[in-house]
C-alpha cells in the first residue's frame, strides 16, 4: 500500500514538472506590459472642433454643478460627482488654452488616473467617466 501509494506520488510529481516545463516552452518569450499611454490615447477618435467642444463641455459642467447642489456633501456619491466635475474642467482649461479637443481629452483622462483621483475613484467609474467624454466630443 505505501509503495503505490508512493508510485501515484512521484508520477503525479512527474506530471506537474512536465506541465510545467511544458508552459515555459509555450509561453511568448516577451510580453508587453500595458501602458498608461494605451488607456490614455484615443487613436480611432474623430473629435469635435474646439468651439463646439468648448460649448458641450460647458453644458456639461453646468448639469453636473446642478447635480451636486443637490447631494449631501458628505456622500460618496457628491465625492464622485466632484471628481467628474474636475475632470470637465481640466478638459475646458486645456481648450481654453488652446490645445486640440484630444490632447484636452487626453489630459482630463490622465488626471483620472494619477493621485489621489485613482484611489478614491473606482476603476468602473473612471472607464465611465472617460467613454462619456468621449462620447459628448466626437463627430
Amino acid at each position: 500500500m505505501k509503495k503505490t501509494s508512493l508510485y501515484f506520488l512521484s508520477v503525479k510529481l512527474a506530471l506537474v514538472s512536465l506541465f510545467t516545463a511544458g508552459l515555459f516552452l509555450a509561453s511568448p518569450s516577451q510580453i508587453q506590459a500595458q501602458t498608461t499611454t494605451d488607456y490614455v490615447s484615443q487613436p480611432n477618435v474623430t473629435f469635435v472642433a474646439p468651439s463646439i467642444a468648448t460649448t458641450r463641455v460647458q453644458s456639461k459642467l453646468t448639469e453636473i454643478n446642478n447635480l451636486l447642489g443637490t447631494l449631501n456633501a458628505q456622500s460618496q456619491e457628491y465625492q464622485f460627482i466632484s471628481i467628474k466635475r474636475d475632470f470637465y474642467t481640466i478638459i475646458l482649461d486645456k481648450l481654453n488654452a488652446g490645445k486640440t479637443v484630444r490632447e484636452s481629452v487626453e489630459s482630463g483622462i490622465t488626471h483620472l488616473i494619477t493621485g489621489d483621483v485613482e484611489s478614491q475613484l473606482p476603476k468602473l467609474n473612471r472607464a465611465q467617466y472617460k467613454q462619456e467624454a468621449i462620447t459628448l466630443l466626437r463627430v
